[in-house]
C-alpha cells in the first residue's frame, strides 16, 4: 500500500461521497492490512464520519496498547502541551517502538490477538494485561526514533515526556480495568480503594496526574465514583501539584462535554455514548455544585447535548423504524427479527436520553409514529401483528392495544 500517492488521492476523493456502508467495507478492509502505509491517511480523513458510524474495528496491536487513553486522544493540532491529551500522531510510532522493544513477547500477543478479532472487553483484558506491562518497561527506557519528529510531528524535547507519563500509567492500567469491570457490575468504588490505586503516583509530574485524574473521571463517570476520587485525592487539603493536575484534567473534561460530537449512527453505541456522557454532566455538576462558571458550562453542554439527541431520536425513528415498515408485509422473519431489535435498541436510546431531559419531545415523536404503526384493513393477520408488535416495543402495551 506504499508509494500509491496519487491512486490513494482518488481514492480519498470516492471515499469522501462514499455511503456509510461502502465506507465501513472499506475501513474493514484496511484495518486487515498488517502494514496499511500510506492507506492510514484515509482513515484519518475519513475520522469524522468515522466518528459517527463507529463501525466495529478488530483489535490490533496499537489499539490495544492505547485503549486506556482512548478518551485522551486529540489530533495534533488540538494538542496541548499543558492539557492531559495525548496527539494522535504518536500513537503509531510509540506503537511501533514498543513492538520492536521485545519481537518474542510481541509474537506472542499477536498468537492472541489472532484468535480474538474484534473489540471485547474479556478479550482486551486477556491481551492487554500482557501488552501494558510490556509497554510501560519499553517507554520508560526508550530512546528516541530517528523520525521521531517526522512521523509525529511534535519535537525532539516531547518524546520523553511523552514516554513518561504513558509509561508511568500503563504500569497501573490492568489495576485501572480491574476496577472498571468492578463498576460496571455494580460494586461501589471505595476512596480507600482509589486511593491505594493512587499511591505510586504521589510523585509523578502534574501532567502524568492530570492524565491520571481524567482517565479515571472519563472510565468511571458516575457521581459516587468521582465523590470516591475526589476523597481520595484530598480535594480541599491535597497538595498544589495534585490540584493543578485535578484543575487540568476537570477542565480538559468540561471541555470534552462542551465538544461531544452527536450521537453514533450506531444505536447499540449510541446508547452507551450517551449513558455515559449524562453520568459525566451529573457528576461533574456535583463536582463543581459551588462553582457558578462551572455549572454554567455543564449546563450549556447538557442542552447542546439533550438537542443532538432529540434531534438524532427523530432521525433514527424514522430511518430505521418507520421506513421499513413499508416492507413489512413481505418480509421474512429475519428481517422482522432485525426491525424489532432495532425498535428495543431506539428505546433503549430513548430511555438513556431522556436522562438528560426533554421527555416531552421524545413522548411527542413516539405517539406521532402511532399512526405508521396502526395496522390497515388490508393487511394480513401476520403484518397486522408484526405491526402491533413494534407499536408495543416503542410505545408500550397499553397504547398499542389502542391501535388494534
Amino acid at each position: 500500500m506504499t508509494g500509491l500517492g496519487s491512486d490513494l488521492r482518488a481514492m480519498r476523493g470516492d471515499l469522501h461521497g462514499a455511503a456509510d456502508r461502502q465506507l465501513t467495507q472499506v475501513v474493514a478492509m484496511l484495518d486487515g492490512l498488517t502494514n496499511r502505509g500510506e492507506a492510514d491517511g484515509l482513515i484519518a480523513a475519513l475520522r469524522p464520519r468515522l466518528a459517527r458510524l463507529r463501525p466495529p474495528r478488530p483489535l490490533n496491536f496499537h489499539r490495544i496498547l492505547f485503549i486506556p487513553f482512548d478518551p485522551l486522544i486529540v489530533p495534533v493540532a488540538a494538542w496541548s502541551r499543558d492539557a492531559p491529551v495525548v496527539p494522535r500522531t504518536i500513537l503509531r510510532p510509540l506503537g511501533d517502538l514498543v513492538r520492536a522493544s521485545s519481537p518474542e513477547r510481541t509474537m506472542a500477543i499477536d498468537r492472541l490477538l489472532a484468535e480474538h478479532q474484534h473489540d471485547n472487553l474479556a478479550k482486551t483484558l486477556r491481551v492487554g494485561k500482557i501488552l501494558w506491562p510490556l509497554a510501560a518497561e519499553a517507554l520508560l527506557s526508550a530512546t528516541m526514533q530517528d523520525d521521531w519528529q517526522a512521523s509525529s510531528g511534535l519535537r525532539e524535547a516531547d518524546f520523553q515526556p511523552l514516554c513518561h507519563s504513558i509509561g508511568t500509567i500503563l504500569r497501573h492500567v490492568p489495576a485501572l480495568f480491574d476496577m472498571l469491570v468492578a463498576d460496571t457490575a455494580g460494586v461501589t468504588l471505595l476512596a480507600d480503594d482509589l486511593a491505594q490505586f493512587m499511591a505510586p503516583f504521589a510523585d509523578a509530574d502534574p501532567r502524568t496526574m492530570a492524565m491520571l485524574v481524567a482517565i479515571l473521571n472519563m472510565r468511571l463517570p458516575h457521581v459516587g465514583a468521582v465523590r470516591a476520587l475526589n476523597q481520595a485525592m484530598g480535594a480541599d487539603t491535597g497538595t498544589p501539584h495534585l490540584r493543578l493536575a485535578a484543575n487540568q484534567a476537570h477542565d480538559f473534561i468540561l471541555h470534552t462535554l462542551e465538544t461531544a460530537p452527536p450521537p453514533s449512527a450506531n444505536l447499540a453505541q449510541a446508547e452507551a455514548e450517551i449513558t455515559q456522557l449524562a453520568a459525566m454532566i451529573d457528576a461533574q455538576a456535583q463536582h463543581f455544585r459551588d462553582r457558578p462558571a462551572q455549572l454554567a458550562r455543564i449546563a450549556a453542554a447538557r442542552t447542546k447535548l439533550n438537542a443532538a439527541c432529540r434531534s438524532h431520536f427523530v432521525d433514527l425513528l424514522a430511518e430505521q423504524v418507520l421506513a421499513p415498515i413499508s416492507q413489512i408485509a413481505t418480509a421474512d422473519d429475519s428481517m422482522i427479527d432485525g426491525f424489532e431489535r432495532d425498535a428495543r435498541a431506539l428505546r433503549r436510546f430513548d430511555l438513556a436520553a431522556r436522562k438528560l431531559g426533554g421527555g416531552a419531545s421524545y413522548d411527542l415523536a413516539l405517539r406521532a409514529s402511532a399512526e405508521k404503526l396502526r395496522p390497515d384493513a388490508a393487511d394480513s393477520a401476520t403484518t397486522r401483528i408484526d405491526k402491533l408488535r413494534l407499536a408495543e416495543i416503542l410505545l408500550g402495551s397499553a397504547a398499542a392495544a389502542g391501535l388494534g
